[in-house]
């Protein structure tokens, strides 16, 4: 677990107390920037951002950026996937939170997450290389792995972090639920 100290909220960890966050949308680095008052860090390409006890990088679709991230590794204390993900559960509408217990690759790889206090932790995350582009995909996938959701990020995010020695949460918001294809099924590269 990671305590919290209540006064403030941020994990109690002496020197290492330092979050890192690997978002998967600019969208939400956007937000997290008008809402905690980060600064964009300086001199680097990356969209980077830095506040007290916070660091934002945005790996991107399917995680592409994160290998220029393993510099957050030497100050971060816990690594949190957080960015959006497809209901496969008909109980899960859009703007649910889904904070999984585990993550699963598409070729079945568990990858289990350690209980982050505070969090209420449920259910499977799946992972996948593709966009779930259609409700009969994401039925298909739902009852090929009981996940409550689909993403394309996490489970890179999640192996990352566990090969760093780093714990690390998985916090996702549904944006569309099962019955609805992604609206950008598209998506490029």
């Amino acid at each position: 677990t990671f305590p919290l100290d209540p006064e403030t909220g941020q994990i109690v960890g002496g020197e290492r107390a330092h979050v890192a966050f690997a978002c998967s949308a600019m969208r939400v680095v956007a937000e997290v920037d008008v809402d905690l008052g980060l600064t964009r860090v300086a001199g680097t390409t990356d969209l980077r951002y830095q506040g007290p006890g916070l660091a934002l990088a945005c790996a991107g679709p399917r995680a592409r950026h994160l290998a220029r991230f393993t510099d957050l590794a030497r100050t971060a204390s816990l690594v949190v996937s957080a960015g959006t993900c497809g209901a496969l559960a008909p109980d899960r509408a859009e703007g649910d939170l889904v904070v999984p217990e585990r993550v699963v690759t598409r070729q079945g790889r568990p990858l289990v997450l350690p209980r982050a206090h505070g969090l209420s932790a449920a259910g499977t995350l799946l992972s996948v290389d593709r966009v779930a582009a259609t409700a009969e995909a994401k039925a298909q996938l739902r009852q090929e792995t009981s996940a409550l959701a689909v993403d394309m990020e996490s489970a890179l995010i999640v192996a990352w972090a566990q090969a760093l020695g780093l714990p690390v949460v998985v916090v996702r918001a549904v944006s569309d639920p099962d019955s609805l294809a992604d609206e950008d099924s598209s998506e490029s590269d």
